[in-house]
């Protein structure tokens, strides 16, 4: 490997973890904090398979299922599995819509000042 791609991995790998709080899902003054790693090629890779339209058009089954493949807790821990997939179409579109914009784009700068 070259010296200027060993200098790229070695990038890639100490990105920090970025998290997104969410108050729906925590108790009052103490919102869940999930925790993911941006959205890469290999993650759209895998939802275009499933998905087919997912980079112009992710449905709500898509963002869950992102969700699911993406958040971790603060050990780097998954948080949801397949089996969490029913729970998880039961919450609020607004709530997983917001968490999949957050993972899928990056923090805007109003959350990234909240973080």
């Amino acid at each position: 490997m070259s010296d200027l791609a060993k200098r790229i991995a070695a990038k890639l790998a100490e990105r920090e973890k970025l998290h997104v709080d969410v108050p729906e899902w925590g108790e009052p003054g103490q919102p869940v904090r999930l925790y993911f790693d941006r959205f890469n090629i290999r993650d759209m890779s895998k939802l275009q398979r499933k998905y087919k339209d997912f980079a112009t058009n992710p449905t709500l089954d898509a963002m869950v299922d992102a969700i699911i493949a993406k958040v971790e807790d603060e050990h780097g821990e998954n948080v949801f599995t397949i089996e969490h997939r029913p729970m998880l179409m039961g919450a609020e579109v607004g709530t997983i819509a917001r968490i999949f914009g957050i993972i899928f784009s990056g923090p805007n700068v109003e959350e990234a000042e909240k973080n």
